[in-house]
Parts: structure tokens; C-alpha cells; sequence
């Protein structure tokens, strides 16, 4: 991004196919270079504050995406890299970031608690009764991003509130520990490159802000960015 662009609210990678949500928009890259980057939603003012939170769906040329309302309010929406008019999702109004399964389920979060329900993609309209995963997980207050996740065949992944202090660990598919990398301390986001190699973190610094850490967990060494 720019110097001064507006904030980033997310993004999502599926093949060569990279969407960012830039605090306004969202726009997409094609990795491999074949065409300039360009906006596939457009904002609507004064009604509409931000578009963010992108999530491709499988067949790569549609997605979801958060809208925020000028009036505090928010929708949830599918829009299209073809540029096909945008679709509802039939969510009461929360600026969260929308997960979806293999099974069709869309995981999101609303007033901190952790929701499940099938959603039909063409039409946005939601089947079934909402299912309670977790009571409460951890929601950025002022730009509705929720650390949720979901894997490929369907587990879900959720961060609790709270601020202590972190430990990265190795863990097996059986949920046992085999091993930590580093001392404990405030690490809150974080991803692991591909090969296992290096993990980038965020170490917090008060309340508010933090500093980008590299580590090295067969060194166990963490170098600033």
C-alpha cells in the first residue's frame, strides 16, 4: 500500500488471486503478473464507510466481503471478480470477518460469540438454526476483524479474549504438545511460512500498537523486522 492509503482490513490468497480490503475497497492482484492490480467492489457514499474483510470462495471468482455502514451498522455481502452485482447475506448487522467450511457452513462472530450456519451462495440466504460454537472470541473492537479460522475440512480455530502473555508451541494432530519455540510474551497475530521455517508475530507494546518479529524456531531466535 501507498503512505498514507487508508487501513488495511484483510485479505485472501487463493492460487494466483490475492484480494486486500484497503479500508474503502476491496481490490485484487493477479500474483502472477498478467494484469495490474484493480478494485472489484465500489463504495457507496454516504450510506456505505468501508468495504474489508475478503474471503474468496472455491471457485475463485467470488467472495465475501464486511461492509460498513456509515451509521455504525454492517452487512455482509458476495461479490464477484466479473463484476456481477453484489449478493446480501442475510447476517444481522456485524462488521466481522465471515469464515466458510467445505460442508457450507459460514463461521462468524457476533456480540463476541462464535456462530455457525449454512448459507446458500447464490442467493445469500441463510438454512437452519444458528449454532453456538463458543461463547466468546477474541473481536477487534474498532475494526470488527475476528481471529477465526477454519480449516479445509472443516475444523474451526478461534482465538479467546484476553491479552496474557503467548507461548508458541508445536503441536500434533492429536492436540498434544511435542515442543515450544521461544520464552512466553505478548505475541497476538502470527503465521507460519509454508516449509515450517520462520514464523512472523506481532509482539504487542502496551495497549495499543506492536512491532513485527521474525523467529527462527530451530534457532529459537526472534529478530525485530
Amino acid at each position: 500500500l501507498e503512505p498514507g492509503a487508508p487501513p488495511l482490513r484483510g485479505g485472501d490468497w487463493l492460487d494466483e488471486t490475492l484480494l486486500l480490503g484497503t479500508g474503502h475497497t476491496i481490490s485484487v492482484q493477479d500474483m502472477g503478473g498478467r494484469a495490474p492490480r484493480r478494485t472489484v467492489t465500489t463504495l457507496q457514499a454516504p450510506r456505505e464507510a468501508w468495504h474489508g474483510w475478503p474471503m474468496l470462495l472455491p471457485d475463485g471468482r467470488r467472495f465475501f466481503y464486511a461492509l460498513g455502514l456509515a451509521d455504525g451498522g454492517a452487512e455482509t455481502r458476495i461479490g464477484s471478480l466479473d463484476g456481477d452485482p453484489p449478493v446480501r447475506v442475510a447476517l444481522a448487522s456485524t462488521t466481522s470477518r465471515v469464515r466458510l467450511d467445505s460442508r457450507g457452513y459460514l463461521v462468524f462472530a457476533q456480540n463476541r460469540a462464535l456462530i455457525a450456519q449454512r448459507v446458500d451462495l447464490d442467493t445469500g440466504s441463510l438454512q437452519g438454526s444458528p449454532v453456538r460454537l463458543a461463547g466468546e472470541v477474541f473481536q477487534n473492537p474498532s475494526t470488527g476483524w475476528a481471529a477465526v479460522d477454519v480449516s479445509r475440512n472443516g475444523v474451526v480455530a478461534w482465538r479467546a479474549p484476553g491479552i496474557d502473555d503467548a507461548q508458541f508451541e508445536w503441536v500434533d494432530r492429536e492436540g498434544r504438545t511435542v515442543g515450544t519455540i521461544t520464552e512466553p510474551d505478548a505475541y497476538t497475530n502470527f503465521d507460519l511460512s509454508p516449509d515450517g521455517a520462520r514464523i512472523v508475530t506481532t509482539r504487542r507494546r502496551g495497549e495499543t500498537g506492536g512491532t513485527l518479529f521474525l523467529i527462527d524456531p530451530a534457532r529459537n531466535l526472534t529478530t525485530p523486522i
